[in-house]
């Protein structure tokens, strides 16, 4: 199941880093992947590319139980974008 999370920034804003986290409710609702799209008026979208190539982020695995970090409710996991964005849509 994917889902889209629209952010409205209330000017154009720089955003350096992404932060996750696993739901309180359900153990089986949490991030293993997403990508990046931004925009400035909120009809021509641009994905994120690092290296000139689409950056999809994975979350990474704990080394003692495999699973994501983003499966515990009280613990969030943060990215930092190479190239900090500069847009008023995320």
């Amino acid at each position: 199941m994917s889902f889209l999370y629209q952010i409205e920034l209330p000017q154009r804003s720089g955003v350096c880093a992404v932060a996750t986290q696993g739901s309180s409710q359900y153990d089986t609702d949490y991030v293993t992947k997403y990508e990046i799209q931004t925009s400035l008026d909120r009809e021509n979208w641009e994905t994120y590319k690092e290296n000139g190539t689409n950056k999809v982020n994975i979350t990474t695995k704990q080394e003692s139980t495999g699973h994501s970090i983003n499966q515990a409710s009280n613990q969030s996991i943060n990215q930092s974008i190479n190239q900090s964005i500069s847009e008023s849509f995320v």
